[in-house]
């Protein structure tokens, strides 16, 4: 009976403290931006790693939430594309990108996305796209 009951005390007193232990460390497991070590590349399964990444949000090497990841696929070399919906809060000047980018500059963590560019560069790189068939406002950008 005495062991149960300090069985119980014991399983209580590290439960409550959990949270608090959590809070304490900043969730340093989210990943803020591009990571090199979580690289895509790294991955035992890039095909399984690149499909997980679907729903996730997109974060640039500078910290900018880029936008949420709508589709994933290969392109058949190895490079991996993602469809972004883009968040309005950038600078970039399109709804969507079609983004296709070599493993070396993606990394996946969790339910984020880092990319080694800049928003500035993904600016760049989507400004001559323009609209697509659809009349969707879509842009595309390739990162190697």
């Amino acid at each position: 009976m005495t062991r149960k009951i300090l069985m119980t005390t014991a399983t209580i007193a590290a439960l409550a403290g959990a949270p608090l232990a959590y809070a304490e460390t900043g969730n340093q497991g989210m990943q803020k931006g591009y990571d090199a070590n979580h690289r895509l590349e790294l991955s035992d399964d890039i095909e399984g790693t690149m499909l997980s990444a679907k729903g996730a949000d997109v974060v640039l090497s500078d910290g900018t939430r880029l936008g949420t990841i709508t589709e994933v696929m290969s392109d058949g070399t190895g490079d991996a594309k993602f469809f972004v919906e883009v968040d309005e809060g950038t600078t970039i000047d399109a709804e969507w990108l079609d983004i296709t980018v070599s493993p070396a500059n993606v990394s996946i963590n969790e339910n984020v996305v880092g990319l080694n560019a800049t928003e500035t560069e993904i600016n760049t790189a989507a400004a001559g796209s323009g609209e697509s068939d659809s009349g969707e406002d879509k842009a595309t950008v390739i990162l190697q």
